[in-house]
């Protein structure tokens, strides 16, 4: 059986090693980490950079908030890239946290800086919003997400409309000399595009803001908790957001609208905060998956690697089903339908494995469970096989169960048959043989010996179909048992047997394949002498019945192939040798265990 080892398992959670190098172990986790210590400090001084002159007092704060905004959502870019599914998602916020200082290159107020920053107006905004709409799940519709991607893309078309309208002295005196594209310079288009894009902001920023607060209110299972938090956050930029928007509809002073940017930006300064805490738990949840899973040791059992994702994906009904030769079992063995529980969903991980899911956030997005199961991946191998042995178990308990019944049922109808036969023909037999006791002195004597005889034999049948054997068997041994059967049958057997103390199942079965042989050496041989023997050889129970009868018996016949077959499902065998004219010689083999 395959083990799993922490290191193999770390393996795992780093996910695929590139083509031509072998993946080691925490790469995944040093590579975040690498991002972090180096790519943060990298960006919050390209942010310092890029929006140098905003650094005096009057304009400080709205500088800090922008720092933080930059760095928070490289962060948080940095660590939803590391989840599988969403490097796209964390990427684009990467890519997000390095426009939003080109938001605020036009206060060099030279050269092309402020062309750069009308150009790229919203699109900083954009794309986080874009990314934040498919994190932590994607769009359940491909539509829903080019719906969202063409207004976003409309949006930043219009942002550069005002610039194609007008001239770099229009917006807040700036110089006239700067690089700008006014193709069609009109005071009256330029008023009519700016009031466009204003309106367009404020519809965009409510429509993104309730969708971003009603996806993330629908969250449910592990991620609701967790990403809480962002959900007020979300709620109050986008309120501030749709307020610093109408400040560009509504004509205000230059202070107002830099303390409503401020506000504006330490709002959304929260949302990549909070989002960074979000997107960091879930990192370190998956890393928690790892221990776990390292923690359950060479061999764990189907049991505890489900209790172990049921723990990593907060979902208590989630149930591990193994592919096995004869169909799906459980962690138990069971042989189980693949069928979720309401508002579920089957979701097939790698090595044969099936999950069922009773959360609805984990039906909707199956890349989270396979997540985590591609982190139980060896231990998920190392199961399989001790999930197929308990099948196997499992089948042969079933097996077991249903000949018992048969042999149970089969018992009471030759109890039933026996009843019937005692209380009809035999009691017939002893009515008759009690009137002959009656009837005169020379007939009682005899009479009196087959009454005994009748009774013993009733007596008998009635153990037989117990299945027990006569009461001798178990109070006094095989050998007595057999010594006082064989004297019922015939005065020409001879018993010599002496084998000690026999467990009871071995005896009863002994017992019954003698008595069977020498019934049928008294009805087909003639009155010949019959020997029986019963000994220990060879650590098992050897009974032999021989006679000097014609012989010429077929061990291919109903009732010695039945006595075989016996034999053989108590591991033992029985051995038929009978030359015509030379007698019957039959051995029967009973293993003592």
């Amino acid at each position: 059986m395959a083990t799993i080892t922490a290191e193999q398992a770390a393996r795992i959670a780093a996910g695929p090693a590139p083509a031509g190098r072998p993946a080691r172990p925490g790469q995944a986790r040093r590579a975040v980490l690498t991002a972090l210590l180096a790519g943060v400090p990298l960006a919050g001084l390209y942010c310092v950079a890029a929006q140098w002159p905003l650094w005096e007092p009057a304009t400080a704060g709205l500088a800090a908030v922008n720092l933080l905004v930059t760095v928070s959502f490289f962060a948080t870019g940095v660590f939803v890239s590391a989840e599988p599914g969403h490097r796209v998602t964390g990427t684009v916020l990467i890519i997000a946290a390095l426009l939003w200082p080109l938001n605020w290159v036009n206060v060099w107020m030279v050269g092309p800086w402020p062309l750069v920053a009308a150009l790229e107006g919203p699109l900083a905004t954009i794309l986080a919003v874009w990314a934040l709409l498919r994190y932590p799940a994607h769009w359940p519709r491909r539509w829903h997400e080019a719906v969202v991607t063409a207004v976003l893309a409309t949006l930043q078309l219009l942002a550069a409309l005002p610039v194609l309208t007008s001239r770099p002295e229009w917006h807040r005196g700036q110089p006239a000399s700067l690089t700008w594209l006014a193709w069609w310079p009109d005071h009256a288009a330029a008023a009519v595009t700016e009031r466009i894009y204003s309106y367009s902001c404020v519809v965009v920023a409510i429509a993104a803001t309730i969708a971003l607060i009603t996806r993330l209110a629908r969250l449910t299972g592990p991620d609701r908790p967790v990403f809480r938090p962002v959900l007020f956050a979300i709620a109050a930029a986008g309120a501030l957001s749709i307020v610093s928007s109408l400040t560009l509809v509504i004509s205000l002073p230059h202070s107002t609208v830099i303390t409503v940017d401020e506000l504006e930006g330490l709002a959304l300064a929260s949302v990549p905060v909070a989002f960074l805490a979000a997107s960091a738990r879930k990192w370190l949840a998956r890393e928690r998956v790892l221990a776990l899973i390292a923690s359950l040791g060479p061999a764990p059992t189907p049991g505890q690697v489900q209790d172990v994702l049921r723990t990593a994906l907060g979902d208590p009904t989630l149930t591990l089903l193994y592919r096995v030769s004869g169909g799906l079992v459980d962690t138990g063995g069971v042989p189980t339908a693949p069928i979720a529980p309401a508002g579920g969903a089957v979701i097939p991980a790698p090595g044969g494995v099936i999950l069922l899911t009773g959360e609805p956030l984990l039906a909707r997005y199956p890349e989270l469970v396979r997540a985590a199961a591609s982190v139980a991946g060896l231990a998920l191998q190392n199961t399989s096989l001790q999930a197929a042995i308990s099948a196997q178990i499992y089948l042969v308990g079933q097996s077991a169960g249903r000949l018992d019944a048969a042999v149970g049922a089969e018992r009471r109808r030759i109890r039933t048959a026996v009843s019937e036969l005692c209380d009809a023909e035999l009691a017939v037999i002893a009515g008759r043989l009690a009137e002959l006791v009656q009837a005169g002195e020379e007939a009682a004597g005899p009479a009196r010996g087959a009454q005994d005889l009748l009774a013993g034999v009733v007596h008998e049948l009635a153990c037989l179909a117990d299945g027990t054997g006569p009461p001798e068997l178990a109070r006094l041994g095989l050998a007595v048992a057999l010594t006082s059967a064989a004297a019922r049958l015939s005065p020409r057997i001879t018993v010599r047997a002496d084998p000690g103390p026999l467990p009871s199942g071995v005896a009863a079965a002994a017992w019954f394949a003698a008595s069977e042989l020498m019934t049928n050496a008294v009805k087909h041989g003639g009155g010949c002498a019959i020997e029986v023997t019963a000994c220990r050889a060879d650590g098992g129970l050897l009974v032999e019945v021989r006679d000097d009868g014609p012989g010429g018996a077929d061990p291919a016949g109903s009732g010695l192939r039945g006595l075989a077959e016996r034999a053989v499902s108590l591991s033992g065998s029985l051995v038929v040798s009978s030359v015509p004219g030379a007698g019957t010689r039959a051995t029967v083999r009973l293993p003592l265990r």
